[in-house]
């Protein structure tokens, strides 16, 4: 019985290894995922710098709009309403960028929470697991010895009998 529960223990151990395993190579594919998303989010930061600049070109073309001498008042107005539409444009792109690099960022951190714990699960089941093979290992030793020690007892037992038989039957010769 001790053997069957030592062998179900360590099929559950072996069972809670390779979980473990599979979570910690799911835990990589996330951070991969995590990756390559982070890499996403860096060029989609690459764009929103570019917009930036953009937006620095606007300023120093307003400048010079402004200082540009042929009718100040119709090339400010123009001006003015070029900045305006290319501000608004580059709001329109500014904002569904920054809306999707936090969106792919949350997703990839929920993902890889829900494998960190996942991956912790794993390792709590092994630990017990292995809890339980160490438990059924010391109780397979202390039946051994129990056993070990009622043997020794059966031939004591069984060896001060002989004694005590060789001394009745000596007894009963002298007499």
């Amino acid at each position: 019985a001790h053997a069957a529960d030592l062998a179900r223990a360590e099929a559950a151990r072996a069972a809670a290894e390779q979980q473990a395993k599979r979570a910690e190579e799911g835990a990589m594919a996330a951070a991969d995922e995590c990756k390559r998303l982070r890499e996403a989010a860096s060029k989609h930061d690459g764009d929103a710098k570019e917009i930036a600049q953009l937006r620095e070109e606007l300023a120093e073309a307003k400048k010079a709009a402004e200082t540009a001498g042929k009718s100040p008042r119709h090339s400010n107005t123009e001006a003015s309403a070029a900045a305006a539409r290319l501000d608004e444009s580059l709001k329109l792109l500014d904002e569904p960028l920054r809306r999707s690099a936090q969106e792919q960022m949350a997703a990839v951190d929920a993902d890889v929470e829900r494998r960190r714990a996942h991956v912790a699960e794993t390792l709590s089941f092994y630990q017990y697991a292995h809890n339980n093979v160490e438990a059924l290992r010391a109780r397979a030793l202390l039946e051994r010895e129990r056993l070990e020690q009622r043997t020794m007892l059966a031939q004591h037992r069984a060896s001060i009998e002989a004694t005590v038989q060789q001394a009745l039957a000596s007894r009963e010769w002298a007499s």
